[in-house]
């Protein structure tokens, strides 16, 4: 990648003493994760040596250079004339799904035949023939290792979904249990271009329906379209940076992403998350590939990828802003040939706003807000006292530092705040923290090209509305939109190191140089391998127990229910003390598992539950919360007066808080 300029002979030198000061100062955040001050000083010094090793050599790439592809083009009056035929069939999707009971197929039927008159509308039959004709081109030996990555990410993100992780958050069991009423409940009869309640698309609801018709109604059925949906971003991040670089760099990302865990715990959970990653690299790597060749049918297949990602999470909003800004650093660094052609982009317009019309239409027409749930997680909107406004705070500056230093340091150092993921890897890795610290001072050292310049601000934009302005910074599912650019820089920083150890081995045994092959590839995959595998093990070893797993004792109990307990009482009358902090009986995690289990939530006086309890039956059950002081005199008075017994339940340790109390008649 990095060519050695005769003017520094040492650059390889650099970048290996930088690389051990970067390791140095890492491993200090790792060992005192509080103190930052040292490990910091020493990083920076490591980022200084890597910053002056880039000063001294140039990169090989090849040029963003556009290969112009003679296509036939429809007039300009048939094109009117089927996209506005197009667009009252979208309008009018948009207006049967304003209220329920249209049936699905009906409305899917309307949108894909809207989005195909608007493909036919810029997009003869002639101009497709042409790009099926560009694909004969492509790579056979290329194709053939995008496909084992994508079978790889396939297996990793769905072997075993029941059992890692093997206890479901709530957040999870929400869009499940969501997903299982559009089955079940509204019968398929609900328009999938509307948000539900606490805010998300209702499209990967249905897709999570689907799922579970495959998996059945279990947490591996919920979670199967998510950890497909998460293996897709493999080849996406391998055709953007072939596009955007070399295959090296391509092939190594490609693994990394493959790995990297905090990419493949949320491909593996039930969640809608992970569709920002792969829509968004997919659609940079296709409004890439459209630059590269200006075809229209890549500027209409990057306009759809970009209308599909508005279904995704609160992140996606990021992504057309990021992709219009590669758009601008390439107008601004003199490369304007490269932009493409008016009409070309009148085609990714018109696809994006036709995928996305429904969805946007239905918003205003219910008077939506685009992210409903961003007023809610907005520090200067949350007056609570203790995540409040930074007026609430004695200083507001170190408020604001605060939160601007947890969430850089969320890729390299600080854990996850949230309850999506254990407090073990940063979002980079332990191990991949490194290299991509070396990747980062790369990219910035080479700012003024584009293809380094759009990595840049796709991570600062990212951590500033993903996690800085957001409260208890940093919660890795406003970021993981990032991950694919993550790897990349990743990759960049691992072909650097490797660059720099061969140059360094050429030197010191010039009579016996290593094959360049192994130069090329070997070191560098030796050394992506290694992460890769740490990440791996890593993970496996973080979820194959339930106990470090979302670290909120709620999660455990309402799992515990709902594997457990509740299905021990099959048939019972099963009274739920609530307590102030904690009502268990209404968890989507136990309505998803056990849907028609029979649950009392009770908020009223003990004294009136024993009186309400029917004695001429033996199926009757009562459960305590677990953060109830009384567990134990209660259970007394249940045992004493109405003959109670107390079932085990999970057994109490120091990591995890006491159970909820479980009584059923002993009769």
């Amino acid at each position: 990648m990095m060519s050695q300029s005769p003017d520094d002979q040492y650059y390889p030198v650099r970048i290996l003493i930088g690389t051990l000061l970067i390791s140095g100062g890492t491993l200090l955040w790792y060992w005192q994760r509080e103190s930052t001050l040292l490990g910091a000083v020493i990083a920076l010094i490591g980022c200084y040596f890597v910053w002056r090793a880039c000063a001294f050599s140039t990169f090989n790439l090849p040029a963003l250079t556009r290969t112009r592809t003679a296509t036939p083009q429809r007039s300009a009056q048939t094109t009117a004339i089927l996209f506005v035929i197009s667009i009252a069939i979208g309008l009018l999707t948009a207006w049967l799904g304003k209220s329920d009971g249209q049936p699905i197929l009906l409305l899917l039927t309307l949108w894909i035949l809207s989005y195909a008159l608007c493909f036919a509308a810029f997009l003869p039959i002639a101009a497709v023939s042409t790009w099926f004709s560009y694909l004969q081109r492509i790579n056979r030996s290329e194709l053939i290792a995008v496909i084992v990555l994508l079978t790889s990410a396939i297996v990793l993100r769905t072997i075993d979904l029941n059992g890692l992780p093997n206890i479901m958050q709530e957040d999870e069991a929400h869009f499940a249990l969501r997903s299982l009423q559009i089955m079940t409940v509204h019968d398929w009869r609900i328009s999938p271009f509307r948000y539900e309640e606490t805010g998300h698309p209702l499209l990967f609801h249905y897709l999570q329906a689907l799922g579970m018709l495959i998996g059945g109604t279990t947490m591996a059925g919920a979670r199967l379209i998510s950890a497909l949906i998460g293996a897709l971003a493999i080849p996406g991040l391998y055709l953007a940076a072939r596009l955007l670089f070399n295959r090296r760099i391509a092939f190594l990302g490609a693994l990394i992403l493959l790995c990297l865990s905090v990419h493949l715990h949320f491909s593996r959970l039930a969640f809608n998350v992970i569709v920002d990653a792969t829509t968004a690299i997919w659609s940079l790597a296709l409004l890439i590939l459209a630059l590269r060749t200006d075809h229209p049918v890549n500027f209409a297949l990057a306009g759809s990828i970009l209308g599909l990602s508005q279904f995704g999470y609160s992140s996606s909003r990021l992504i057309p802003a990021l992709l219009l800004l590669f758009v601008l650093l390439l107008w601004l660094s003199n490369n304007r040939k490269s932009i493409g052609s008016r009409r070309s982009w009148l085609t990714f317009a018109a696809m994006f706003l036709i995928v996305a019309l429904p969805h946007f239409l239905n918003l205003a027409l219910h008077q939506e807000s685009l992210s409903p749930r961003l007023p809610d997680t907005l520090v200067w909107l949350n007056h609570d006292p203790v995540y409040g406004m930074p007026s609430t705070f004695p200083d507001a500056l170190g408020f604001w530092l605060k939160q601007l230093s947890r969430s850089i340091f969320a890729y390299i150092q600080i854990p996850d705040a949230a309850y999506f993921y254990a407090s073990s890897d940063p979002f980079a890795g332990w191990f991949g923290a490194v290299p991509f610290i070396i990747g980062f001072v790369i990219t910035v050292q080479q700012y003024r090209d584009p293809r380094f310049g759009i990595l840049i601000l796709w991570v600062l934009i990212t951590t500033v509305l993903g996690s800085v302005i957001l409260i208890i910074p940093p919660q890795y599912q406003r970021l993981v939109v990032a991950a694919p650019i993550v790897a990349i820089m990743i990759a960049i920083g691992i072909t650097a190191l490797a660059d720099a150890l061969a140059a360094i081995s050429r030197a010191a045994t010039p009579d016996y140089p290593m094959p360049l092959a192994f130069e090329r590839i070997g070191i560098p995959l030796a050394l992506c391998s290694l992460i890769c595998i740490s990440e791996l093990l890593g993970y496996f070893w973080t979820y194959r127990l339930a106990e470090p797993y979302f670290r909120d004792n709620r999660t455990r109990m309402v799992n515990e229910l709902a594997d457990r307990i509740i299905p021990a009482l099959t048939g019972y009358e099963i009274w739920m003390l609530v307590s102030p902090n904690t009502d268990l009986s209404q968890s989507p995690v136990i309505n998803f598992k056990n849907p028609t289990a029979r649950l009392i939530p009770y908020r009223g006086t003990f004294q009136e539950l024993l009186a309400q309890i029917p004695q001429d039956t033996d199926k009757q059950a009562v459960i305590i919360a677990p953060d109830d002081p009384s567990i134990e005199v209660l259970g007394s008075i249940l045992a004493l007066q109405l003959d109670f017994r107390r079932l085990p339940t999970v057994r109490e340790n120091e990591q995890i808080e006491r159970s909820a109390a479980v009584f059923v008649l002993n009769r």
